[in-house]
């Protein structure tokens, strides 16, 4: 959790360091970064995941980590306005469902109350 919690912490960072690049070169190696530790964010969080006790609620995080994809995927294909716009909410409400379920676990594997809903 310590290393979950660290990892996030660098990754805002990287993020912020990212929107500031100054040149091309610059933001090509940030944005490697960003991919390699969003990777390592991903992986400590599925081991999380994978122990909590309730296999309904480890197949209701996948099944939204998947529809979070296949929903990045459509963004970076889309080239309708209109359609970018139903997407992204689709994905800015799947995301905060997932972020919710997620928390919602780790808090019932340390002990601690869920998460009030957003």
């Amino acid at each position: 959790m310590d290393q979950l919690h660290q990892l996030s912490g660098e990754l805002q960072r990287n993020h912020t360091m990212l929107a500031s690049a100054t040149n091309f070169i610059q933001a090509q190696t940030m944005r490697k970064r960003v991919d390699e530790l969003t990777a390592e964010q991903s992986r400590l969080m599925d081991e999380l995941v994978e122990l909590y006790p309730d296999a309904e609620a480890r197949d209701r995080y996948r099944a939204l980590s998947s529809r979070i994809e296949e929903l990045q995927k459509q963004i970076k294909t889309s080239q309708d306005i209109q359609e970018l716009r139903e997407l992204e909410g689709k994905i800015e409400s799947t995301v905060g469902e997932w972020v919710h379920h997620f928390q919602s676990m780790v808090a019932a594997l340390m002990g601690a109350p869920p998460p009030q809903n957003a």
